[in-house]
């Protein structure tokens, strides 16, 4: 059976119960995430019983700032689930002439991590370990890449600890998102497809961007070690993980020159440096291709994975990493899935 045959569904859970009695009135159902933010879910109902002239689900007690809510979207017997949090928001809409709605939004965990600055000293630690040590301290499990560097001195000042830690991946090319109640603190584009999306079978609607402007063939981070009184320089030239054949190195290689050279971050020595310049290669190369596109719903179409997308020519098929996703369910139009993406290398 191909995918649009199958029959679109979802669930809703506050506070571990499944919510049931409103399916009939619900509109729409969204969860949008993108990565460095949180991730935020709405749905919607007609909040008005035409049979006895009443409201309905707007006084709910179970839609109470706090409570915990689940989402999970895909086919009948096939469900995933895409957000794991706490409702923060409601809405209600009573517009003249029109039947009253009302809207509940979830937010992710990471929510939690934006409500306090905080100041902290991290002291002979690695970047990997802090973002550990802040996972557990809002009750999150971690799941993060080893950043090798143990750096003797970190300061996070009067900062919420989603800005430090974002702050923190910037300098090394990691990105940051939380995904049922679990931290992420990854390298970017690191991981195998999760899923294959072909044109005009499921993948609806696609339009990719290759640019070279941005590309560099090296990174160079240089800084100042105050006790050897001596130039700290880190350098990186080829990207950890090639989506592709034909990355933009060597795209430019016609054009002469292009290497970037960063001196805003402070660095304590050159393994720091060294790494700080593979991430900001990384993060440079991956602006080579940048792309949106649409795909029947798909709850495999996630930030921070890899998809494959194929028969779309030799240069524009290959692997893309998602950088944001929404999926939109309505009873009226069925389940789809919106996503942009990002790669460092085309096919030919």
């Amino acid at each position: 059976m191909s995918i649009e045959q199958l029959v679109p569904d979802f669930a809703i859970k506050i506070n571990g119960a499944p919510f049931t009695a409103g399916r009939p009135d619900l509109i729409s159902l969204a969860v949008n995430e993108k990565l460095d933010t949180a991730s935020i879910a709405t749905f919607t109902f007609v909040t008005w019983d035409t049979r006895n002239n009443e409201l309905t689900w707007i006084d709910d007690s179970r839609f109470k700032i706090g409570n915990t809510a689940t989402i999970e979207l895909g086919y009948v017997d096939a469900l995933e689930p895409l957000i794991d949090g706490e409702i923060t928001g409601l809405e209600a809409s009573f517009a003249a002439g029109g039947t009253p709605t009302f809207t509940v939004i979830v937010t992710d965990m990471s929510h939690r991590l934006l409500r306090h600055r905080r100041s902290s000293v991290y002291l002979n630690m690695k970047d990997s370990a802090i973002a550990s040590q802040i996972a557990s301290g809002a009750g999150l499990s971690a799941m993060v890449d080893d950043t090798v560097v143990t750096l003797p001195y970190v300061y996070q000042n009067n900062m919420t600890d989603m800005s430090f830690l974002l702050e923190r991946a910037l300098r090394i090319g990691y990105e940051v998102f939380v995904i049922d109640k679990k931290l992420y603190f990854n390298k970017r584009s690191d991981s195998v497809a999760s899923t294959t999306l072909a044109w005009n079978t499921d993948l609806l609607e696609f339009s990719p961007s290759l640019y070279s402007h941005g590309q560099v063939k090296s990174v160079q981070v240089r800084g100042w070690d105050y006790i050897k009184k001596e130039a700290i320089v880190g350098q990186s030239s080829a990207v950890t993980k090639k989506l592709g054949a034909k990355d933009g190195k060597s795209a430019i290689s016609s054009f002469g020159e292009a290497d970037h050279v960063v001196v805003k971050y402070p660095v304590s020595s050159k393994a720091e440096a060294d790494k700080m310049a593979q991430g900001i290669l990384d993060d440079l190369s991956l602006e080579f291709i940048n792309a949106i596109g649409m795909c029947y719903g798909n709850p495999q179409v996630r930030m921070g994975k890899v998809v494959t997308l194929s028969e779309l020519g030799t240069r524009f098929s290959g692997d893309y990493y998602i950088t944001s996703a929404t999926h939109h369910y309505s009873p009226k139009h069925g389940y789809r899935t919106t996503f942009n993406a990002r790669r460092n290398a085309s096919g030919k």
